[in-house]
């Protein structure tokens, strides 16, 4: 992926370059501006995580909306919804799973495909819960997006427990279990759900999270 990324600002737009008939997958609604030269290619999926829940299976790939350049030197500029970084990582040798709200655009030549986490159910976590993450394939560039700022932690032959509404995504390469707090360590401290990681490998967290956040902005909205 041929992109540029301002790293000064707080909440970075992604801006990416296209020779003719090159394309990028970007999540719905991303597109900020581009060029007259950008034909863009429409999805039957909306927003990744709100079509999981409608008929969607382990191993679906998703069909993502693109970009297709009809030119040379023309560009497409994305952004998320939330406030935060962008940060993009190449994929191939090592691959990621991607939790819930955080991609944003890949090269059309990686995959997405829905993976449902072992562990849980609509019985534990409630009806509103998503069962699914999504794994990567292919060889490329992919940009993922967070809340706040984006911090790459690594483990090394250990094991580490995250709250799951900080974690963003992970090397595939670790072992994880999805742990629901009904433990009364979990209660006192509110989390609801937490990430277990051993192994080796990366994962990538948000400093803030959107669950407090929007109860803080619901709070003072009465």
């Amino acid at each position: 992926m041929n992109y540029q990324l301002n790293t000064n600002v707080s909440s970075p737009i992604l801006k990416v370059i296209l020779n003719n008939n090159q394309a990028v997958s970007f999540e719905r609604g991303a597109m900020v501006y581009k060029t007259e030269l950008i034909s863009l290619e429409s999805s039957r999926n909306s927003s990744i995580f709100n079509v999981l829940s409608r008929g969607f299976v382990n191993g679906d790939v998703l069909q993502l909306p693109s970009s297709i350049s009809l030119s040379d030197n023309q560009y497409i500029a994305l952004a998320p919804s939330v406030v935060g970084d962008i940060l993009v990582l190449s994929i191939g040798e090592n691959q990621l799973f991607l939790n819930q709200d955080t991609f944003l655009a890949c090269d059309t030549t990686v995959s997405l495909t829905v993976n449902r986490i072992p562990g849980l159910s609509i019985v534990v976590l409630g009806s509103n819960a998503s069962l699914f993450n999504l794994k990567t394939s292919g060889v490329g560039d992919i940009a993922i997006c967070g809340f706040g700022n984006i911090i790459k932690i690594d483990v090394n032959n250990e094991s580490l427990s995250f709250d799951n509404s900080h974690v963003l995504a992970w090397d595939t390469s670790l072992d994880y279990k999805a742990v629901p707090s009904s433990s009364s360590s979990g209660l006192k401290t509110g989390e609801s759900l937490s990430l277990d990681f051993k192994g080796s490998g990366s994962v990538y967290i948000q400093t803030r999270q959107l669950p407090d956040f929007s109860e803080k902005i619901m709070k003072y909205s009465k």
